[in-house]
């Protein structure tokens, strides 16, 4: 009880901060608490490793881009009646940009299904019909995008459908608008 309590607390301090940059460690020690909320509420039906080298730690980085990511694999994956789903969150560092990665092997999506997501994520939001369907994915894509440059964003990938694996791609050359 008294870890779940302190996971909660520390979820809500995260939450209600105006901070809109915080270092990487930060980010990594609110998601734990997520997942060491959503562990107990489902014991043993899924697991989890989060593997961010700490030489990245010190990264600022926008703040919920990483959680909301989390919560979709519960929504999207988990909650549709995958059973044993295991969820991998990453970071690396690849030339000049930093790569947040969160992948699971669950639901998979079509190449249809995939390229329409990608349509709705990289259509900008004056053009096109707007879409309200994943508008956390779009969210963070375009909160990205206004931040950095046209290069950040998100990358979207089905694993040949073993899976389902989200991106974030922040550039290290800039700082943020």
């Amino acid at each position: 009880v008294y870890q779940l309590i302190t996971s909660l607390s520390k979820m809500m301090r995260y939450s209600i901060r105006v901070d809109h940059n915080a270092p990487l460690k930060i980010k990594k020690k609110y998601v734990q608490a997520y997942l060491n909320l959503q562990a107990e509420r489902f014991q043993t039906d899924f697991s989890y490793s989060i593997d961010i080298p700490k030489d990245i730690f010190d990264i600022p980085v926008p703040s919920m881009i990483l959680q909301p990511l989390v919560e979709n694999f519960f929504k999207h994956c988990y909650d549709e009646g995958y059973e044993q789903a295991y969820i991998h969150i990453y970071g690396e560092i690849q030339g000049e940009y930093l790569n947040l990665v969160v992948e699971n092997n669950g639901n998979s999506v079509t190449d249809d299904e995939l390229e329409a997501l990608k349509n709705n994520l990289y259509t900008p939001v004056n053009e096109g019909n707007p879409s309200f369907a994943h508008i956390g994915l779009k969210n963070i894509h375009d909160r990205l995008v206004l931040h950095f440059d046209h290069t950040a964003g998100i990358k979207l990938d089905s694993m040949q459908g073993q899976g389902f694996t989200v991106r974030l791609v922040i550039p290290l050359y800039l700082k943020e608008k």
